[in-house]
């Protein structure tokens, strides 16, 4: 059984799984997402590095890659997301990785996709591996033991609650909270001396 298992793509719930059989495509994917594609149903599509805004919470951006299906309407089956590392590949996913990814799958949501079951891929590959490779291939991704890949699933709600904590921050209707935690002013861009409520 496991031999047919990986025989037709990897075993259930993995990577592997998710991408086997997909069809790359360059249509647009409001497109798609309303029909106006020779889409064929329940056929796995992947997009990739398409931008998608979202009105609602006024932001936009531009996803590695996605994987969906059409049944009565359209299934977004993941969202998937590349980093590189230069020194090391990290033991879990960074949080803001995965909530970079769920803000993609909330924008393809709120475009009319059904994100009842979507999965939220991270993988990291070192700076150097990827060089080497090129361009990434999913389909190749998946198959090579120098990257690591977290999966979680996609819980709007939780993207919601945190772009509600955030957006008085954007648009200055609230003052920022200094945080005690030494590494994140490291990642902030505002960490040079800009930010008035770091620690110090």
């Amino acid at each position: 059984m496991l031999i047919f298992l990986l025989a037709r793509g990897g075993l259930p719930g993995t990577l592997r799984a998710l991408v086997a059989g997909t069809y790359p495509v360059k249509w647009k994917l409001p497109d798609y997402i309303h029909g106006r594609t020779d889409a064929v149903t329940h056929r796995k599509y992947i997009f990739s590095e398409k931008i998608v805004t979202n009105m609602t919470w006024r932001y936009k951006g531009r996803f590695d890659f996605a994987i969906l299906h059409m049944e009565e309407g359209p299934v977004l089956d993941a969202i998937i997301e590349f980093k590189f590392p230069q020194n090391y590949l990290p033991y879990k996913a960074r949080k803001e990785d995965f909530f970079q990814a769920s803000l993609y799958a909330l924008a393809i949501r709120d475009m009319g996709a059904s994100t009842s079951s979507t999965t939220l891929v991270v993988t990291y590959c070192l700076q150097d591996n990827a060089q080497r490779c090129g361009k990434p291939d999913v389909k190749k991704c998946v198959t090579c033991s120098k990257g690591r890949t977290f999966k979680t699933k996609f819980r709007p709600e939780r993207t919601v609650r945190t772009l509600e904590h955030m957006e008085p921050y954007w648009f200055k209707k609230r003052r920022p909270i200094a945080t005690p935690s030494k590494d994140t002013c490291i990642r902030c861009p505002y960490s040079d001396g800009k930010c008035q409520y770091a620690i110090t």
